[in-house]
């Protein structure tokens, strides 16, 4: 299974990225907070993420394909 392609881990990494819990990351996509607990482990095994302290993950940007910083400058005038 490539983990990034499954829609599923997807939004969990998006949801630790938003200090969500894993049962607020269950709630919202109607699984098992076990399901959320298991996916979350088989991401930290492939490094993915990384429990910083307890219940607090790291995700690491470059690993899942975010690795690129973008600056956009927005001017408005009103004349």
């Amino acid at each position: 299974m490539d983990i990034l392609n499954d829609k599923v881990s997807l939004k969990i990494i998006e949801g630790l990225m938003n200090s969500k819990t894993q049962e607020e990351i269950a709630n919202e996509l109607s699984i098992s907070p076990k399901t959320v607990y298991n996916r979350v482990k088989l991401l930290e095994e492939l490094g993915y993420v990384r429990e910083i302290k307890k219940g607090v993950w790291e995700v690491d940007y470059e690993k899942i394909g975010l690795n690129t910083v973008g600056v956009v400058l927005i001017a408005v005038y009103n004349d």
